[in-house]
């Protein structure tokens, strides 16, 4: 009962954003971070790296692909456009 009394009070002096966090977290979530917790640092420090990275490299290749597509849209609609003005000459 000692334990269970020790528990709620460092609940309680806990912020409220870390409650918020902790109540909305689900089996899965607990799970993870209990791995995460029993990994070395370095290891933990890795994969933080990596993730970054995959999210840096991800939204980079998302702008990489709407130019690309911006591009040749826009040269599609630039030539269409020359069309029409050589067509008023007759050229």
């Amino acid at each position: 009962m000692d334990k269970d009394a020790a528990a709620v009070q460092r609940w309680i002096q806990l912020p409220d954003k870390t409650k918020r966090f902790f109540e909305q977290l689900e089996e899965k979530n607990i799970d993870t971070l209990e791995v995460v917790a029993e990994a070395p640092a370095e290891d933990v420090t890795e994969i933080f790296v990596m993730v970054r990275n995959a999210k840096v490299i991800g939204k980079f290749f998302k702008w990489l692909i709407v130019g690309v597509l911006g591009i040749f849209l826009g040269t599609i609609m630039f030539w269409e456009g020359m069309l029409k003005v050589f067509a008023w000459f007759k050229i």
